[in-house]
């Protein structure tokens, strides 16, 4: 893959020219009020100029940025959910209070006043005589207490019945066919994929944060050129105005080099504002307080190449590691992992399910007093077995079978596009490479001719037309050798990215 990808990504950053890392920025910009707190979040000392390493931007992001805290309460209720499954295979035990008032009807009412009625006549007669006229079938002390229970009855029939219960209900499933051990598989898998899906996040938030990073470095080094630029043109152009006053020059070289000389301050205030933007990106990226990165804290020079650098990896190797520590891979071998115990969750429900229980409860009326006596306790075992649902069972099933296929399929495709990515990054390090000493070859030539041409217009013997151009095409070989310098680090970003070593870095 050609650089050019790692080009637009660093053009978004506004670079156009080139830059040193001791570039000033504008000090009359205010500091925020939290200078001090983001300063203490990357362990800036506000004294002197604190150097952030790539490796220290890296920490800040996985520490603040906010994307990523989203991230991680996704895996925290993956893992609470995992617990209510494993609460499956543990006793369940409620305690219940009950208050009930009930309104009787009228007709209700009625009836239990008749009926008490009923019951005074017939006790008041039973003591006279029976039915034969023999002698009286209850004494009059039964007579009497009769008598007063009809009575008490009929003046109580109110028409609200208050009624209390209490229970304490125990039940523990013994066998539900297999479908709660299956359920915690699909939840611990769950679980796993939702880490994994955490380290990809990080994954990916770390090569967003090496991109940034090193595109400031980059609109440095392009503020540094359009520096550079305008430190020549100022130069000749003082050299102009010199010549002119002795009568050796003529005003159209010093109208030429005050034009060159604007331009180049031109492209410098673009420079410095594509430094700030990018600074910008990369303090957001991080999570620091209001994206704002104080200017005490500067990143690292960029410097020379060394030959770890300019090596190039065997690709089998990077492909194995790609196996191995990819969490978008990860990720997706733990999906096929739960869709399959979620198949055998449904597979479950078509079996038996036995379960124990045991109550303990109370219930009665018109008084909230219970005690010890009021109790009754049950015990038993319920056996369930739905023998026809319509094929509901069975279509559940083969649907989360058919949806653990899918899975696989899924898996398939993530092992190709890393495998893709891999290859990708692998060409795109080589052509990185071979640009590096392509543009390094270049500018050397394209220096010593300008620096050539200067002294031959000094002599009288070039053109200013000729020296204007040697000087722009300076600058651009410049500028295309700066972005083939972050290019080269870039690349090897990328495929640490694409090989997951990145995060692996950094350990669990």
């Amino acid at each position: 893959m050609r650089l050019s990808i790692f080009y637009g990504i660093l053009l978004v950053f506004g670079a156009a020219v080139h830059a040193e890392p001791s570039l000033p920025v504008d000090e009359a910009t205010p500091a925020p009020a939290t200078t001090e707190a983001v300063e203490a979040e990357v362990g800036a000392v506000p004294v002197a100029n604190q150097i952030l390493t790539l490796r220290q931007a890296q920490e800040a992001a996985l520490a603040g940025n906010p994307t990523l805290a989203a991230v991680g309460t996704r895996v925290e209720q993956a893992r609470q959910r995992m617990v209510q499954a494993a609460s499956a295979y543990l006793p369940q035990l409620s305690a219940n209070y009950r208050r009930s008032s009930t309104e009787l009807s009228d007709s209700t009412v009625d009836a239990i006043r008749r009926g008490a009625a009923g019951s005074i006549l017939q006790s008041a007669a039973g003591a006279i005589f029976d039915s034969s006229g023999a002698p009286p079938v209850i004494t009059y002390g039964q007579a009497a207490f009769g008598i007063y229970s009809g009575i008490g009855v009929y003046r109580g029939a109110d028409e609200d019945i208050d009624t209390y219960g209490a229970s304490l209900d125990a039940g523990f499933l013994l066998f539900d066919g297999f479908a709660r051990s299956y359920t915690l598989k699909a939840a611990r898998a769950g679980r796993d994929e939702a880490e994994a899906g955490q380290r990809d996040a990080q994954r990916l938030l770390l090569n967003g944060i090496a991109q940034t990073y090193y595109g400031v470095q980059l609109a440095l080094e392009n503020a540094g050129i359009a520096q550079a630029d305008e430190d020549f043109n100022r130069r000749l152009l003082t050299d102009a105005r010199a010549a002119r006053e002795a009568g050796l020059g003529s005003l159209s070289s010093v109208l030429n080099f005050e034009v060159a000389l604007r331009a180049a301050q031109s492209n410098l205030l673009s420079a410095r504002e594509a430094v700030d933007n990018a600074r910008i990106a990369l303090a957001a990226l991080m999570g620091l307080p209001h994206a704002y990165l104080p200017d005490t804290i500067v990143t690292e020079p960029l410097g020379d190449e060394t030959p770890e650098l300019m090596a190039q990896p065997e690709v089998d190797e990077l492909l194995a590691k790609a196996e191995e520590l990819r969490p978008d891979v990860e990720r997706a071998r733990r999906a096929v992992d739960r869709g399959y115990a979620l198949a055998g969750r449904e597979r479950g429900a078509m079996l038996p399910r036995v379960s124990a229980f045991a109550s303990r409860a109370a219930e009665i009326q018109d008084s909230s007093s219970i005690d010890s006596d009021d109790y009754a306790t049950t015990v038993g075992v319920q056996v369930s077995y739905d023998l026809f649902t319509g094929g509901r069972n069975w279509s559940r099933h083969k649907e989360a079978r058919l949806a653990a296929r899918q899975s696989e399929f899924e898996l398939d495709q993530a092992e190709l596009d890393a495998a893709a990515e891999v290859r990708q990054a692998w060409v795109s390090l080589r052509e990185a490479r071979e640009q590096l000493v392509l543009q390094r070859t270049t500018e050397e030539f394209v220096r010593k001719n300008r620096d050539l041409v200067e002294q031959e217009y000094r002599a009288g013997q070039e053109s200013l037309t000729r020296l204007t151009q040697a000087q722009r095409d300076l600058v651009a070989a410049q500028a295309r050798l700066a972005l083939a310098r972050v290019g080269l680090h870039l690349a090897w970003q990328e495929l640490y990215a694409a090989t997951g070593e990145n995060i692996a870095q950094f350990g669990e």
